[in-house]
């Protein structure tokens, strides 16, 4: 059953989790052009980064395992171009992942749910409908961030370019394994270039496996190869999978560029410049994953941590273009 609440700017609302939840989004802020500096607000017209603040509160039942989306616009103080993703997860949250959306057609921002929008079924990735996600990061630690490269190779940083009030979500997996009730939040900082800076555009890829298969209470390895968009320079490398995978790898034919055997904490391989990482022509992005089925049924692709599971290769790159593969069709 899906469960969908919206709430305005700063409120209170009920959500079928046994206590309020709350949702704010602070856009339009200043902050420090020194990304490394706390990430406090300037006073209004100081000069600085433009930036937005999600922060997201929910109340986890003893025990409960959900998935969970909050769905919202950054802000229209115009588009920036990111230099840092950082974020803070509060108790029993276990992983996030951010996204933004836009029409397929027309690339303008577009809403999967109403801005404010709670829910606890998928986020509607892949659904095949006329409005494209793009991941624009991911976190597994209490405390992360990702800082772009500062130089392309030619004197230009590199930064994920979001346009005045992107539409997004956060997918936010949430695991309660104490005995009592928890209040947990999730808090998402972007910082932008400074606004007269130059910039080189950069973006995720992301290689996504929907032909997964593991027998109950047996074993399975499912590998598929992706081409890559060319030309494009790899700076950054990570897997994503759920709870039943045992290693997840990353391959450019027979180099090994990652192996992830704990999925709770992903590998990250980075490559800084003047080179980064390149594939030669024709080469291609092999993403495998191997997964040990403890349920006695079959356990496929899906959304839910819990009973199904992904294959998930994902880079950051530039210059930016085209952003997925399924299953071995793209870059799309």
């Amino acid at each position: 059953m899906r469960t969908s609440m919206r709430h305005p700017a700063v409120a209170l609302f009920g959500l079928a989790l046994a206590a309020p939840a709350l949702c704010v989004t602070l856009p339009d802020r200043i902050f420090p052009a020194n990304f490394e500096a706390a990430p406090d607000c300037l006073p209004a017209g100081s000069t600085g980064c433009p930036g937005f603040v999600i922060a997201t509160y929910v109340p986890i039942d003893p025990g409960q395992a959900i998935s969970l989306c909050y769905y919202f616009r950054t802000g229209s103080a115009g588009a920036i171009g990111v230099g840092r993703f950082s974020s803070r997860l509060g108790p029993a949250v276990h992983n996030i992942a951010v996204y933004t959306t836009a029409d397929s057609t027309t690339q303008l921002p577009a809403d999967r749910q109403p801005p404010g929008t709670l829910t606890s079924t998928g986020c509607g990735f892949g659904t095949g409908d006329n409005i494209a996600d793009r991941r624009i990061y991911s976190a597994h630690q209490a405390a992360e961030q990702l800082r772009m490269p500062d130089d392309d190779g030619a004197g230009q940083p590199l930064a994920i370019e979001l346009p005045a009030n992107a539409a997004g979500y956060i997918e936010m997996y949430l695991l309660n394994a104490s005995e009592q009730s928890v209040m947990t939040y999730v808090e998402l900082t972007a910082n932008g270039r400074a606004e007269a800076q130059p910039y080189t555009k950069t973006a995720t890829y992301l290689a996504y496996n929907t032909q997964i298969s593991i027998p109950p209470l047996g074993s399975a390895t499912a590998t598929q190869s992706c081409g890559v968009p060319d030309p494009a320079k790899f700076w950054w490398f990570s897997t994503e999978t759920h709870r039943r995978a045992a290693t997840a790898t990353l391959r450019n034919g027979a180099a090994t560029i990652l192996v992830t055997s704990n999925w709770e904490a992903p590998a990250i391989a980075t490559f800084s410049g003047p080179s980064f990482y390149s594939f030669a022509s024709g080469e291609k992005l092999t993403y495998e994953c191997s997964y040990n089925n403890d349920r006695p049924f079959t356990t496929t692709t899906g959304n839910n941590y819990e009973t199904d599971e992904v294959c998930i290769g994902v880079g950051y790159y530039f210059p930016a273009g085209k952003a997925y593969c399924f299953n071995s069709v793209g870059p799309l």
